[in-house]
């Protein structure tokens, strides 16, 4: 799945780079974004399977300061096509082709990236209930659909909603951060008669990405010490805090919290369709200090 997922967002991103009018831009965007959802669900699931627990918080923020580097980068070659301006009107294509460099890593996930043995062992194992359930509908020998028997259990309809509207606002927040810091900059640009607004554009969105990549690399280790419930509200009680921290430091809690409550056969399914999950089936304080498991089964 995540060959699959980098190689289309690579392939669709390099079209996107030949876009004659904006219904073909709009539908290979949307394409291209299905594509990424798909790549990014997936290598969080990797990380909960792959990665130890006392380390999963920090495995998350790692991954997911690959985006904030991505992001600095297309920000550092777009400031340079700005200032040098080689193809003028079509210097917004030399991005698109960029980002279809990507598709050279497949060759790498195909040679050095294995299935976790914790799926492996669940398929084994028949183990197909979403949220650990001993149902007699979960014993059934042959594997069921995966959208299908998720939306089957009661209990992982609730995870599903709660965790939909927890990313939701997230994203909501990121991109209304993102979105309007460019037209403000812009905007403040004028007003201070400034010659080359795109400049200052490009230089705000580097300062902003960087402060973004220190947050998805530190939010781990504060996870770590504050504990996941504590950081989860830790932005609603701090009257002033950089914009980037909410929705970095909600990265690796998202993925530290859900990572065990459903089984290793149907959760990188899940999350490859974009379906995430909110709470274990047992309570976890810290990522890296689980409390004993409720129900007889013990964690996988």
């Amino acid at each position: 799945m995540m060959m699959w997922s980098v190689l289309l967002y690579a392939l669709l991103t390099g079209c996107t780079a030949f876009s004659g009018n904006l219904i073909y831009l709009c539908v290979l965007r949307f394409l291209t974004g299905l594509a990424m959802g798909s790549e990014w669900s997936t290598g969080i699931a990797l990380i909960a399977e792959t990665w130890p627990r006392e380390a999963r918080a920090k495995g998350a923020g790692f991954l997911q300061s690959g985006f904030g580097w991505g992001t600095l980068i297309a920000a550092v070659i777009w400031y340079a096509l700005s200032s040098f301006d080689p193809f003028g009107a079509d210097n917004w294509r030399v991005m698109f082709v960029v980002g279809a460099l990507p598709a050279f890593f497949v060759l790498y996930i195909r040679r050095g990236v294995d299935e976790s043995e914790q799926w492996q062992q669940a398929v084994r194992n028949k183990q197909w209930s979403a949220t650990g359930s001993s149902d007699e509908s979960n014993l059934s020998a042959k594997r069921p659909f995966t959208l299908k028997q998720v939306f089957s259990e009661r209990e992982s309809v609730r995870r599903i909603v709660l965790t939909t509207i927890l990313s939701i606002v997230t994203i909501v927040g990121w991109w209304a951060v993102s979105s309007w810091l460019p037209a403000r900059t812009a905007e403040l640009a004028a007003q201070e008669h400034v010659v080359n607004a795109a400049h200052w554009i490009s230089s705000v969105s580097i300062v902003y990405t960087v402060g973004a990549i220190l947050a998805y690399m530190l939010s781990g280790f504060i996870i770590d010490g504050v504990g996941v419930a504590g950081f989860s509200f830790w932005p609603s009680r701090v009257r002033w805090r950089p914009p980037f921290w909410p929705m970095a430091g909600s990265v690796p809690w998202k993925a530290c919290w859900p990572s065990r409550q459903s089984t290793g056969s149907l959760r990188s399914v899940v999350r490859s369709r974009g379906l995430p999950f909110t709470r274990p089936n047992y309570s976890m304080r810290r990522c890296g200090r689980p409390r004993p498991a409720l129900s007889s089964t013990p964690p996988a």
